[in-house]
């Protein structure tokens, strides 16, 4: 699904933004794992050595569900084990029934995908229900169905059927009860660190974690992606230019408000079912209020340039893009009031100590972080989105962006050779703290399971959490760690 047409010519322009040829920023001179980096050495990962693990489940709880025993244990840390392979039970499916809805689906007039249960059941769908959904901040109640499983042979190959009410989920599992070999069991992690979702693998004898107490207040136990056992990992990288205090992301909220609405932004919205609609809305709010919290970015990074005494033509750029961010998150705002059906705007953005740092050292973290990678990845997003969505609005929405954060993107670049430039061997160590922040904040993470309901929000201009994990993997491997690596030779090549 993943098409990726961009990359090529996204790594191109970021090194002519440096000012060198293509092929130094070719992912061939430089890797995050040290050694041959094709795909066969980044995705196979060598068997973990036998040994009885050294953490283990403890103090664990059976998972009882309508008085059933459903195999799964709680233990103490917040993690599940599967400790035997046992059906689930489930609270819908019998004739009448209006499932987590309560109800008020059966009461409501036509225009639902659903009034209950029943409606959702079909021989390719048999664990189905009827839910009741209510989009954030407009209000708007609807009805849709919602697809789960009894037992594994309900879900995709590498996925186990995790019990849950009104029934259970599919989730990425690379072991079942009783494969992990003597005292070791399947114990589940968080497979994006600081995002949804989660899979299950087995316990090791390498293990350094196993659930989050084990680590730092700013990390998460998880598998990095190729990796077979745990290891304490910091939250993914944020999408887009976040406007990152201390590390963390800001957004405002959202609100009820139409100055920030684009007119005109009219994708085709009545033949689209209501669900389908509430979920469309949620996430164009939430890119919506990420590219509002960009415009914070760039004037923070303006004021940084001012202090550092930058060249006119790179405050002239951040201003552009200030600019840029601005009608962006108007276009999104746009979009996700047609989908709500309301008008949609941002709330009050926290901006208290904000500023950071305002020396070149300070400079190159923020930079590096905001623009080198989460703006290198969000034109390669963009630039995704654009392949699978159909929408004529959609598509003019995404075209904008795509382009905008690829100039976006090479700014960040030329800010870094521009640093490079006037402080020479001084700033490699700096380039060198922020390559390692990058790897540790975007380690590779475990693949994400994607759902049928995730892959039909493509066609709306909605990247599927496993799509984005494979889009970071290949920004981060293909153009940011090597173009950084190409920088930091910058001093060389000029001498």
């Amino acid at each position: 699904m993943l098409t990726l047409r961009s990359i090529g010519s996204l790594r191109a322009a970021m090194s002519a933004a440096v000012g060198l040829a293509s092929v130094a920023c070719s992912a061939r001179h430089a890797s995050l794992g040290g050694g041959d980096d094709d795909a066969s050495s980044r995705d196979a990962a060598p068997p973990a050595p036998p040994g009885p693990p050294k953490f283990t489940c403890a103090s664990p709880t059976p998972l009882v569900i309508d008085g059933v025993d459903t195999g799964y244990d709680r233990c103490a840390g917040g993690v599940t084990r599967r400790r035997a392979v046992v059906d689930c039970p489930t609270q819908i499916g019998a004739p009448g029934s209006n499932g987590a809805a309560g109800g008020k689906c059966a009461s409501l007039d036509a225009g639902f995908d659903c009034h209950s249960d029943v409606d959702c059941i079909s021989a390719k769908t048999p664990v189905a229900a009827c839910i009741g959904l209510e989009s954030e901040p407009a209000g708007v109640f609807s009805c849709g169905c919602e697809v789960g499983c009894v037992r594994d042979a309900d879900c995709k190959a590498g996925e186990i059927c995790v019990c849950g009410t009104p029934f259970g989920s599919c989730e990425s599992a690379a072991c079942n009860a009783g494969t992990c070999g003597a005292g070791a069991e399947c114990v589940d992690y968080e497979s994006d660190p600081g995002c949804p979702g989660h899979a299950f693998a087995c316990e090791t004898s390498v293990d350094t974690c196993l659930v989050d107490s084990d680590c730092d207040a700013e990390a998460t136990c998880s598998i990095a992606y190729g990796a077979n056992h745990r290891t304490c990992q910091r939250q993914a990288c944020a999408v887009g230019r976040p406007f990152l205090v201390d590390g963390e992301a800001r957004l405002a909220p959202v609100a009820r408000r139409s100055e920030w609405r684009a007119r005109g932004v009219a994708p085709v919205v009545h033949s689209l079912a209501p669900e389908v609609r509430a979920r469309l809305g949620a996430e164009w709010s939430q890119t919506a209020r990420m590219e509002h919290a960009s415009i914070a970015a760039f004037a923070r990074f303006t004021l940084q340039l001012l202090a550092v005494g930058a060249p006119p033509w790179l405050i002239a750029d951040a201003q552009r893009a200030m600019a840029d961010e601005t009608v962006h998150a108007q276009l999104a705002f746009g979009l996700a009031s047609a989908y709500a059906g309301a008008d949609l705007g941002p709330g009050h953005l926290a901006v208290e100590e904000s500023l950071g740092e305002t020396d070149l050292r300070g400079l190159v973290a923020t930079l590096f972080a905001e623009g080198c990678v989460g703006e290198t990845i969000a034109a390669l997003e963009a630039r995704e989105a654009l392949d699978h969505a159909t929408d004529p609005v959609v598509r003019g929405v995404l075209q904008t962006i795509a382009d905008d954060e690829k100039r976006h993107a090479e700014l960040a670049w030329r800010t870094i050779a521009w640093v490079v430039s006037v402080t020479g061997s001084e700033a490699l160590a700096w380039i060198d703290d922020a390559i390692a922040d990058a790897v540790a904040r975007c380690e590779w993470e475990a693949p994400y399971a994607v759902s049928a309901r995730d892959e039909d929000m493509l066609v709306h201009g909605v990247l599927t959490d496993g799509l984005r994990q494979q889009l970071r993997r290949a920004a981060l491997a293909e153009v940011v760690i090597p173009c950084a690596s190409a920088v930091r030779a910058l001093p060389t090549i000029a001498a």
